[in-house]
């Protein structure tokens, strides 16, 4: 997003005039664009010393730091910029944000991981580190600065320090944004080619879609001719599963009693990389399935082609809820190690840098 002109305040010996701070904030930015990341960070550092908009300056620099791969100056940067301008949002959030005249108040509910969520090493070294206020969906329960770990050993991606339950439990009271409550055919469409892969394995059965929102998975699923259930956190989406004439859950899949009922197929898109647990959570899943009982997951992959190419302009880094952030690796390690085999991997055609993998329960 390109941002307006800093305004000047001196607070040293460095005499600065505001049409000097604009021209040398003119080339920061541009020399910025242009990855020429060691001009940019002279310039914004010459207009920090001169009190120029220190929450600003020091944000650009810590998207700097992070992007030459200088995690702990970044922390440190995209920390300090918000103790000095906690109204850092209306300068880095898009226009329209929901938090844009956000002013930050921590403290945050946070805890730090000892072990990598999914294989338990403990060891893992920074990847990225990312200020979410410049994220349109960033939700104010979170704190607005994370740091993703790579575990050495399985790679799998995650946040630390990261929210609490509690921290998460509060995302689920707020309305979710438009893109989840709109129903368009274009998005409804994709999911029929993920339908039509179980059914060229298991043509008919009980599907559990887990996360159901708008009830896309099920509506299709119902037209190969399964037998499909809708399940979500959120109360309103029982509006969407009557519209497509199917049941619905309102729950939690890892704390639900769902007594000794099972499915053919259980899916979860986009579901793992919001939970805490998410050895828990695929456990969970795939004992609800029958024997040779198919799950299918969508989930981010930071070892997938997308975020490889995007490297830090990927927006996952920046999806504030997200706590997990799984390599193909970690997720085949997670499934083996829940008794599932890989049958099918594609990438996602909804969401950018997703991917979808199918796998059978034995």
């Amino acid at each position: 997003m390109a941002q307006s002109a800093p305004r000047t305040t001196n607070v040293d010996d460095t005499p600065m005039t505001g049409v000097v701070a604009n021209e040398l904030f003119r080339r920061a930015e541009a020399a910025a664009a242009e990855g020429q990341y060691e001009e940019a960070g002279e310039h914004y550092e010459r207009l920090l010393r001169a009190g120029v908009e220190p929450g600003l300056m020091l944000y650009r620099l810590g998207v700097i730091a992070n992007a030459r791969g200088l995690y702990d100056e970044a922390w440190e940067y995209h920390n300090e910029a918000i103790r000095q301008n906690p109204g850092l949002a209306a300068r880095i959030s898009p226009e329209g944000a929901k938090h844009h005249d956000l002013v930050c108040r921590g403290p945050y509910d946070q805890e730090e991981p000892t072990s990598c969520p999914i294989c338990g090493h403990t060891g893992c070294e920074p990847m990225q580190v990312i200020n979410c206020l410049a994220w349109p969906t960033y939700h104010p329960a979170l704190a607005p600065v994370r740091r993703w770990m790579r575990c050495d050993d399985c790679g799998h991606g995650f946040v630390s320090p990261r929210p609490t339950q509690a921290a998460l439990s509060r995302l689920y009271e707020d309305t979710p944004p438009d893109t989840l409550l709109a129903v368009d055919y274009f998005h409804l469409s994709r999911y029929s080619d993920i339908v039509h892969r179980f059914w060229e394995l298991m043509p008919g059965g009980d599907l559990l879609d887990i996360g159901s929102a708008q009830c896309y998975m099920c509506a299709v699923a119902m037209d190969f001719g399964y037998n499909a259930v809708a399940m979500d956190l959120v109360p309103l989406y029982a509006e969407y599963a009557r519209r497509a004439g199917c049941d619905f859950i309102q729950g939690d899949v890892a704390t639900y009693d769902f007594a000794d009922r099972q499915f053919d197929i259980v899916t979860a898109g986009d579901i793992i990389e919001h939970v805490l647990d998410p050895v828990a959570v695929v456990r969970r899943m795939a004992a609800l399935l029958k024997p040779s009982g198919l799950l299918w997951l969508s989930t981010p992959n930071h070892e997938g082609a997308w975020t490889r190419l995007a490297r830090d302009k990927d927006p996952m880094w920046a999806e504030s809820e997200h706590v997990q952030f799984f390599s193909l690796r970690s997720l085949k390690r997670l499934l083996a190690d829940c008794g599932l085999t890989v049958v099918d991997y594609r990438m996602s055609q909804n969401w950018m840098g997703c991917g979808q993998v199918l796998a059978r329960f034995l």
